[in-house]
This record gives structure tokens, sequence and C-alpha cells, in this order.
């Protein structure tokens, strides 16, 4: 078990009984790594000072199954990432036939600006997606 896993397995262990093996390897992998010893014993006093500050009212088990099962939904799932990108290099591509086949210039000149145009905007485009973390 590595530190990543062992500190999941530390705040797991706060809310609820690890499996025999995962407490076993997280014990284990304790014994050797002061920074993870630390993280747990950090942990694991904050959670007792906070259980006597903060008395804990009654909840049931459909309510814990059921607010785990909404933390884990992720609700940008619902749209694929590369959807603002297809929608963009789309859009562009609409743009540029449009302007080839309306506009009184150069269709080469039109193309040419338009894909200039197209990859300029879509660097933009994921620099801000970047930039922020978020998918746009």
């Amino acid at each position: 078990m590595d530190c990543q896993e062992t500190q999941e397995s530390i705040l797991d262990s706060l809310v609820e009984s690890l499996a025999t093996e995962r407490y076993l390897s997280m014990e284990n992998h304790l014994a050797g790594c002061e920074t993870c010893s630390n993280f747990a014993k950090v942990h694991r006093t904050l959670d007792s000072r906070l259980a006597a500050a903060i008395p804990q009212g009654p909840i049931s088990p459909a309510f814990r199954t059921a607010l785990r099962k909404r933390i884990q939904r992720d609700p940008e799932a619902l749209w694929p990432d590369f959807l603002p990108d297809v929608a963009h290099l789309a859009g562009c591509a609409l743009v540029i036939a449009l302007s080839v086949l309306l506009l009184p210039f150069n269709s080469r000149s039109v193309l040419l600006v338009g894909l200039v145009f197209t990859s300029g905007t879509y660097f933009l485009q994921a620099a801000l997606r970047s930039g922020d973390g978020v998918g746009v």
C-alpha cells in the first residue's frame, strides 16, 4: 500500500470499519512510514476533538448509503469532457464553409484565415479550461 492509499484508508477508518486485510495493510504501512504515521495521528486527534465538541445525532445507515452514492456521482459526467472541443471545432468548420461560399474573397484566403482563427481560439479555450481546473 502506498502513501496515498494509506491516507485514504486512514480517513475511511474514521467513519467506518475497514476490512481486515485493508486495515492490516494500512497498519503495516504506518509502522514504516513517519509521514503517514503523523497524518494518522493528526487526523485521529482532530476526529476525537470534533467528536467531543460536536455531539453526533442519530444517522440511519440508509442515509449514509444514499449520501455516499450521491457524493460518488459526478455531475459533470452527464456531458463528455470533449464536448466543448467538438462544439468549437464544428462551429468553426461551419462558419468557414459558409464564409468560403458567401464572401467575395479568394477561398484559399478565407480557409487560411479560418484555420488560423480556429487554431488560435481552440488553444485559448484549452488554456482557459486548464487554468481553472474545471471543464468548460
